[in-house]
């Protein structure tokens, strides 16, 4: 088992627009609760609602919300 990848960046990449191969890859080799810690700390100012709402549901956690000022910036948030 290993960790997310080391960059935020990449992993955020990757749950937003990764491909079935690399969504095989990164849930084959990546413990499902480190993924749902990084979902958790992350997912409400690095994914989009859409993809905070299908990753907080195959994690079954809480969906992430993002901070209060990022709705009043952008209504899509």
């Amino acid at each position: 088992m290993t960790t997310p990848p080391a960059d935020g960046d990449r992993l955020a990449e990757l749950l937003e627009t990764g491909d079935g191969a690399e969504l095989d890859e990164l849930l084959r080799s990546t413990p499902r609760e480190a993924l749902a810690a990084w979902v958790r700390a992350h997912g409400g100012r690095r994914l989009s609602r859409r993809s905070r709402s299908f990753w907080a549901r195959l994690l079954e956690i809480p969906v992430p919300q993002p901070p209060q000022l990022a709705s009043a910036l952008w209504p899509l948030a």
